[in-house]
Protein backbone atom coordinates (compact mmCIF):
# COMPACT_ATOMS: atom_id res chain seq x y z
CA UNK A 1 0.00 0.00 0.00
CA UNK A 2 1.26 3.46 -0.85
CA UNK A 3 2.63 5.54 2.15
CA UNK A 4 0.98 8.80 0.49
CA UNK A 5 -1.79 10.82 1.67
CA UNK A 6 -4.64 10.87 -0.27
CA UNK A 7 -5.33 14.42 0.42
CA UNK A 8 -2.51 16.52 -0.50
CA UNK A 9 -0.41 13.65 -1.95
CA UNK A 10 2.43 13.63 0.77
CA UNK A 11 4.78 11.00 0.01
CA UNK A 12 8.32 9.40 1.56
CA UNK A 13 10.99 11.69 1.00
CA UNK A 14 14.87 10.75 0.22
CA UNK A 15 18.37 12.09 1.66
CA UNK A 16 21.17 10.69 3.24
CA UNK A 17 22.68 9.82 6.17
CA UNK A 18 25.69 11.17 6.78
CA UNK A 19 28.40 9.64 9.26
CA UNK A 20 31.02 11.38 10.85
CA UNK A 21 33.50 10.08 8.57
CA UNK A 22 31.64 11.92 5.58
CA UNK A 23 29.93 8.31 4.51
CA UNK A 24 26.62 8.17 2.75
CA UNK A 25 23.87 5.93 3.06
CA UNK A 26 20.58 6.34 1.74
CA UNK A 27 17.96 6.80 3.91
CA UNK A 28 13.90 7.62 3.86
CA UNK A 29 11.44 9.69 6.20
CA UNK A 30 7.47 8.42 5.64
CA UNK A 31 4.85 11.06 6.14
CA UNK A 32 2.52 10.95 9.45
CA UNK A 33 0.17 8.87 7.82
CA UNK A 34 -3.62 8.34 10.11
CA UNK A 35 -6.24 6.37 8.42
CA UNK A 36 -9.87 7.52 9.66
CA UNK A 37 -13.16 7.38 8.72
CA UNK A 38 -15.02 10.04 6.45
CA UNK A 39 -17.94 10.80 4.31
CA UNK A 40 -17.54 11.18 0.82
CA UNK A 41 -20.87 11.32 -1.36
CA UNK A 42 -23.01 10.09 1.54
CA UNK A 43 -20.50 6.99 1.82
CA UNK A 44 -18.35 6.35 4.89
CA UNK A 45 -14.82 5.45 3.25
CA UNK A 46 -11.15 4.65 4.65
CA UNK A 47 -8.68 6.56 3.74
CA UNK A 48 -5.13 7.50 4.60
CA UNK A 49 -4.73 11.21 5.91
CA UNK A 50 -1.17 13.15 7.14
CA UNK A 51 -1.29 14.57 10.30
CA UNK A 52 -0.85 18.44 8.53
CA UNK A 53 -3.95 18.08 6.53
CA UNK A 54 -5.57 17.15 10.09
CA UNK A 55 -4.61 19.94 11.97
CA UNK A 56 -5.70 22.17 8.70
CA UNK A 57 -9.18 20.61 9.13
CA UNK A 58 -9.33 19.71 5.18
CA UNK A 59 -11.02 16.78 5.93
CA UNK A 60 -13.89 15.86 8.89
CA UNK A 61 -14.41 12.36 10.70
CA UNK A 62 -17.01 10.80 9.63
CA UNK A 63 -19.97 10.46 12.28
CA UNK A 64 -22.94 8.34 13.37
CA UNK A 65 -26.57 10.74 13.48
CA UNK A 66 -28.20 10.47 16.71
CA UNK A 67 -31.20 8.53 17.32
CA UNK A 68 -33.78 10.35 18.71
CA UNK A 69 -36.45 8.88 20.80
CA UNK A 70 -38.98 10.13 18.09
CA UNK A 71 -37.28 8.34 15.20
CA UNK A 72 -36.61 5.26 17.66
CA UNK A 73 -40.61 5.49 18.16
CA UNK A 74 -41.14 5.64 14.93
CA UNK A 75 -38.93 2.80 13.48
CA UNK A 76 -41.04 0.86 16.24
CA UNK A 77 -44.05 1.70 14.63
CA UNK A 78 -43.47 0.68 10.93
CA UNK A 79 -41.93 -2.81 12.89
CA UNK A 80 -45.70 -3.13 14.28
CA UNK A 81 -47.38 -2.21 10.45
CA UNK A 82 -45.24 -4.89 9.29
CA UNK A 83 -45.70 -7.59 11.16
CA UNK A 84 -49.78 -6.82 11.22
CA UNK A 85 -49.53 -6.99 7.55
CA UNK A 86 -47.58 -10.36 7.64
CA UNK A 87 -49.67 -11.84 10.54
CA UNK A 88 -53.25 -10.86 8.52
Amino acid sequence: MAKRCDICGKGPLVGNNVSHSNLKTKKRTFPNLQSMKTTIDNQVVHVKICTSCMKKGKILKAYKPKTTLTALKAKAEADNLLKALINA
